[in-house]
């Protein structure tokens, strides 16, 4: 049986590189469609780098100055010398099929990379130690057009003058996710994508209710939030959502103790509104971060659902099972698995984490970064961590007005300001924070 021939065709790519000879507008059209390691022979990877090289200094592209690249490089020689040039160009007739013969380079290289997937696959179905999780990876690569190859630095430097030109354009908005809270937002400049935010309290202090404060706010934008919940149940979420958007006690919709058919209907209807929003519930117990990976990946493939934030609450009720380890490493190991997600899939990730339960007398002093339960690593790794602190417990009998004072500490804030506090107001009956002006 004659072995399969690896998909490419020399022609359309000899094609392409002809039309950006040709063309300026070519380029762009190419450049837009392929990379450098789209092209199958080494050749023309060489003379795609050149051009595009030629063209970022914003100089004239020719088959002339494109030799003179090459030779600089010191590969012309490899390509063929000036005579392969010429005879690219000889046999392009025009620059107005770049698009076309662009797209089938791309399908070609995205046929090679499926085929290279699955000797992956098949690798990792025998060795690997969380082979789901390395599978979805590896097809994710390939699905999203990132093979994870070391990106030049002129295409860094060209993504930062691009996000750069949208922010001057915006006029200095807020870039990141807006948690809803102006002063907040002001301070971190929203939560930013690519960053683990950890969110840490004591226990009982109402870390679940600000997160879906955070998150509703932020399906309220039209952003695609997903919330994995290894502690509460779905059922419970919505509860708590639904209290915060109608003002009706949690515990009353959680028996149905409603006030007449009007106030019923207000919670049915609020519910159907929360239906419609871009967010996504998983209530699995003692998941993995592989697990929590692979879902973001398939959650992130929907049609029009923009994610842009992912909730994890909390990190103590994560899957720490193993032989060997101590919960120290366990812990940090999903740190620091969380912190590459988000990078990986370029969104938010919003961590709670518990504190230790404080000495008898100390309740009402500031915990701080060394009071995280099981791990340092949540303090060296979290590009931001904030603190929440209520000074006063719920069922004391301190004033209504002491109760509902609750702050908001920044501790850590690699993208800007720390050691700055966010008044807030519990409402506690509604689950709900609000920011005092």
């Amino acid at each position: 049986m004659t072995p399969p021939t690896i998909p490419y065709s020399p022609d359309s790519e000899r094609a392409v590189l002809g039309a950006m000879m040709l063309s300026p507008e070519a380029i762009d059209v190419a450049t837009d469609i392929v990379h450098e390691d789209d092209f199958h022979l080494e050749r023309h990877r060489f003379i795609f780098a050149a051009i595009v090289s030629i063209s970022e200094r914003s100089s004239y592209v020719d088959a002339l100055t494109v030799k003179e690249e090459l030779d600089s490089r010191r590969v012309l020689d490899r390509i063929g010398g000036y005579d392969y040039l010429s005879d690219i160009l000889g046999t392009t007739v025009s620059a107005a099929g770049a698009r076309h013969y662009a797209e089938i380079v791309k399908e070609k290289s995205t046929r090679r990379r499926i085929i290279a997937a699955g000797h992956e696959i098949v690798r990792v179905g025998h060795e690997a130690k969380e082979p789901q999780d390395d599978a979805e990876r590896t097809l994710f690569s390939v699905l999203t057009d990132e093979a994870g190859e070391i990106q030049p630095i002129s295409h860094m430097t060209a993504e930062f003058t691009k996000e750069f030109s949208a922010r001057v354009a915006a006029g200095g908005v807020i870039t990141g996710v807006k948690t809803g809270y102006r002063y907040l937002d002001s301070l971190l400049n929203g939560l930013p994508r690519k960053a683990l935010i950890v969110l840490g309290a004591r226990p009982g202090i109402g870390k679940t209710s600000l997160a879906l404060n955070i998150s509703d706010n932020a399906c309220v934008q039209d952003l695609g939030t997903a919330i994995f919940s290894p502690e509460m149940s779905g059922q419970e979420l919505i509860t708590k959502i639904v209290s915060t958007r109608t003002g009706i006690n949690y515990h009353r919709i959680q028996r149905g103790s409603v006030r007449g058919k009007e106030e019923g209907d207000l919670v049915t209807s609020t519910a159907r509104e929360v239906g419609k929003l871009k967010l996504v519930i998983d209530d699995t117990s003692a998941i993995t971060v592989g697990k929590i990976r692979a879902r973001v990946r398939r959650i992130a493939r929907r049609k029009d659902f923009n994610l842009s934030l992912v909730v994890v609450d909390y990190l103590q009720h994560m899957d720490t099972s193993g032989d060997g380890e101590n919960m120290n490493y366990k812990i940090g190991e999903i740190v620091k698995g969380l912190k590459s997600l988000a990078k990986e899939m370029n969104v938010a990730v919003l961590l709670l984490s518990q504190f230790r339960r404080p000495k008898q007398g100390d309740e009402k002093k500031w915990p701080g970064l060394m009071d995280f339960r099981d791990s340092g690593a949540i303090e060296s790794e979290a590009d931001i961590a904030i603190i929440l602190h209520r000074p006063v417990d719920q069922d004391s009998e301190a004033s209504e007005e002491d109760k509902r004072d609750a702050r908001l500490k920044i501790a850590k804030n690699r993208h800007g300001e720390s050691n700055r506090v966010v008044r807030m107001n519990w409402i506690y009956e509604r689950g709900k924070f609000e920011e005092v002006e």
